[in-house]
């Protein structure tokens, strides 16, 4: 597809017509001073756009028409060269030109993928590398990158977000590797999300698990997101793994105990109880 900006000398009260001055491929002080500015776009079978400003009182059909011939032999000669210095298009787009990867995911887990105060979507766009990854209130997902592979393993992380329950579009596969054993410590275990009640981690590459908020801290964590975002890597241990074969991990207890004095230090102070006013009464 090639263009060409059409412009136009005439009267600022005339119609122009076929015999008014017509300016082919103009240019900023043309289009400034000048009548018109028709933009014509096309390839060789036709025209596909076209855009059209005036600030005379008209155009005729003839003026229309003789602008439109021009306007055709100006984007012939433009194909011409365009042919010339590439025949056909290439297979693949270039290294450096941009990719864009789109996929759609049900829009109640668009909260799941964008985290809290956009913490999880801000860790894909590191990790991977990515330029932007938006996300639309119909699910639609725009992955934006240089990088094809870090777009690729985008939307694979998306995917296992919004399918950990198995209410997505895209079905977990079954973990079928070796299972951690209890007493086994994961050490650099990625988050992979934060919820309220605790973070989940990456145990093995697609085994996921969870860390509980209790088992986080030897002392009280009462807000995760405070301590832990997602991309974080912590030090986990199997404390227990049940008849589903569901890990129960562990920080905590791969964290230095604290001294009785930091106990202490970490319990709230009792607040002193108000003391009820006293009444005096005054002698008669």
């Amino acid at each position: 597809v090639a263009g060409v900006a059409m412009g136009l000398l005439v009267d600022p009260d005339a119609i122009a017509d076929e015999n008014s001055l017509i300016l082919t491929d103009i240019l900023g002080f043309e289009d400034a001073l000048g009548m018109m500015d028709f933009k014509i776009a096309g390839n060789e079978e036709g025209i596909t756009s076209i855009q059209l400003d005036i600030k005379n009182r008209g155009l005729s059909i003839g003026a229309v028409r003789k602008t439109l011939e021009k306007a055709k032999t100006a984007r012939s000669h433009i194909l011409g060269v365009m042919k010339d210095a590439l025949p056909s298009h290439r297979e693949e787009l270039s290294k450096s030109a941009p990719k864009i990867v789109e996929m759609k995911i049900p829009p109640q887990m668009i909260g799941r993928v964008i985290g809290p105060g956009g913490k999880v979507i801000k860790a894909l766009i590191e990790d991977n590398g990515l330029d932007s990854c938006d996300v639309s209130e119909d699910g639609t997902v725009f992955i934006m990158s240089v990088d094809i592979e870090g777009a690729e393993k985008a939307r694979a992380s998306i995917e296992e977000l919004v399918s950990e329950d198995g209410k997505g579009p895209f079905k977990k596969e079954a973990y079928t590797g070796p299972m951690p054993e209890v007493g086994e410590v994961i050490k650099g275990a990625r988050i992979q999300w934060v919820e309220s009640y605790g973070v989940f981690v990456e145990v093995r590459p697609g085994l996921k698990a969870l860390c509980h908020i209790s088992e986080l801290d030897v002392k009280r964590v009462e807000r995760i997101s405070d301590h832990f975002k997602v991309g974080d890597k912590i030090d986990v241990k199997v404390i227990d793994v049940n008849e589903k074969n569901q890990l129960k991990l562990s920080r905590r207890v791969l964290l230095p105990k604290p001294s009785p004095e930091e106990t202490m230090a970490a319990k709230p102070v009792p607040k002193a109880k108000a003391k009820p006013p006293r009444h005096r009464t005054r002698p008669e």
